[in-house]
């Protein structure tokens, strides 16, 4: 639902780094501001902001172990953020709470956010900073708006597809194979494989829009172009696209990825 300030009760910020924190940063000083011109950047609660000792502005690592902080977000720290919505705003008229890195949320902590989400109280704002919108369960994209900043080409991908992209370019079918074993040891859960997939097929088809335009974003779109013809690109998407949705089946990531590598050689 939208407020007076123009801001809905969750935004995910998706973008380069330090572009999408700048804008989480703006955006909760705008939540809390009490000027008639949010964010007016003269009002106590913007100054408080601004300073970053605003107690109404929370963000998710203070309720995260000192070790996780930019791994891993897991249940328990969206359960203390959860439980901590129960308490009112201490001087603004919204509580806001800044979840940066929302892409490492596991499924258990958006599952949990879900929740967060559709249950909290209104008074409560939410901003998922994260590289991505894609990062996130179509169900938590779905209660949010999405602002899009200025964007590290190389953050558009996860690392995983990237470095499948260098390795269909310039490595040997053992690579290849290699490359998604070393995958499947890593014991990736089912979000982890479908946005693996969904980066490489928007690799495969950025690159055959890239063959069009001559715009190369980042070196691998290049790279795939010299590699592979346009139909074997098309294919591949195709075959990506085919393994997302097998993933809502719960294959095995070992029989997945497998049977992914083998669509390379077909």
């Amino acid at each position: 639902m939208e407020n007076q300030t123009g801001l809905f009760h969750a935004t995910i910020v998706a973008g380069g780094a330090e572009a999408r924190r700048n804008k989480g940063l703006e955006l909760a000083q705008r939540l809390v501001c009490s000027g008639s011109h949010p964010p007016c950047g003269v009002c106590r609660n913007c100054r408080k902001a601004a300073q970053g000792i605003h107690p109404d502005i929370r963000f998710v690592t203070e309720f995260m172990r000192k070790e996780d902080v930019g791994v891993a977000i897991k249940i328990d720290p969206i359960r203390a953020l959860r439980n901590d919505t129960i308490i009112r705003p201490n001087e603004a008229d919204r509580k806001v709470y800044l979840i940066e890195d929302a892409q490492n949320l596991n499924l258990n902590a958006q599952n949990a956010l879900l929740k967060v989400l559709e249950e909290g109280p209104p008074y409560a704002a939410f901003l998922l900073l994260c590289d991505r919108a894609g990062a996130l369960l179509e169900t938590i994209r779905s209660r949010c708006t999405v602002e899009l900043v200025e964007e590290d080409p190389q953050s558009a991908y996860t690392p995983e597809a990237l470095g499948f992209a260098r390795v269909i370019s310039g490595g040997t079918e053992l690579d290849r194979v290699k490359y998604l074993t070393a995958m499947e040891q890593k014991k990736p859960d089912r979000f982890a494989l479908e946005a693996f997939l969904a980066d490489v097929e928007r690799l495969c088809q950025d690159a055959v829009l890239a063959s069009v335009t001559g715009r190369y974003s980042v070196p691998e779109l290049a790279s795939l172009v010299q590699a592979l013809p346009r139909d074997k690109l098309l294919s591949l998407a195709e075959a990506a696209r085919q393994g997302q949705t097998m993933t809502a089946f719960h294959v095995p990531a070992g029989h997945l990825l497998g049977w992914f590598g083998l669509q390379l050689s077909l």
